[in-house]
């Protein structure tokens, strides 16, 4: 009786043991298990083809329409360390001279004549960047007669002495992390 028993583990191990390697075998070589037919294999194989083409595309697609790059600010010229700078990143015409819908925004805390700033993840493109410094805490660019500002402002390019910068003439390309240096003006020193 206790032979038949060891006799009948045995068989049983054997068969775990069997099963387990023609498993292995069937992952090892799928054409001879997995698939009967050729014409199965085929199939599956012109599938497996058009998906790796997918996958490739919408890779090289996020590589290439994903770029980002970072604009470094050094801002100068600061006159007073009260209020703060608002700057805005435009990326189109209408917007900068309108002053509405910046790209990104950000407001910066004074802490000396020059203050560095960092904007990150900006996609590839063409921006303009335009500061002003907000004394009085009201989120605007005041202006007297004549929309002069009465703040001092600035722009990524030079800023015109007797009209408004245009889009065009601030505007830079993009394409890699880029050092932005604007030199702010101010009533006094037009």
């Amino acid at each position: 009786m206790v032979t038949l028993v060891m006799f009948t583990r045995e068989i049983i191990q054997l068969k775990a043991v069997r099963n387990i390697l023609s498993f292995g075998f069937k992952v090892l070589n799928p054409v001879s298990t997995i698939f009967k037919s050729k014409n199965l294999y085929s199939q599956a194989m012109k599938h497996l083809k058009n998906i790796a083409c997918i996958l490739i595309f919408v890779f090289a697609s996020v590589s290439i329409f994903g770029q980002t790059a970072e604009i470094h600010m050094e801002i100068q010229n600061i006159e007073g360390t009260g209020g703060e700078l608002v700057t805005g990143i435009f990326d189109n015409a209408t917007d900068f001279k309108n002053k509405t819908k910046p790209f990104r925004a950000s407001k910066i805390e004074i802490t000396d004549s020059s203050v560095s700033y960092t904007y990150l993840d900006i996609p590839i493109g063409n921006y303009a960047i335009a500061v002003f410094h907000d004394t009085n805490g009201d989120g605007k660019v005041n202006t007297k007669s004549m929309k002069i500002p009465t703040e001092g402002v600035g722009v990524s390019g030079k800023m015109p002495k007797m009209r408004a910068p245009k889009f065009e003439e601030t505007a830079f390309k993009l394409e890699n992390d880029t050092v932005i240096i604007i030199r702010m003006v101010y009533p006094s020193s037009k």
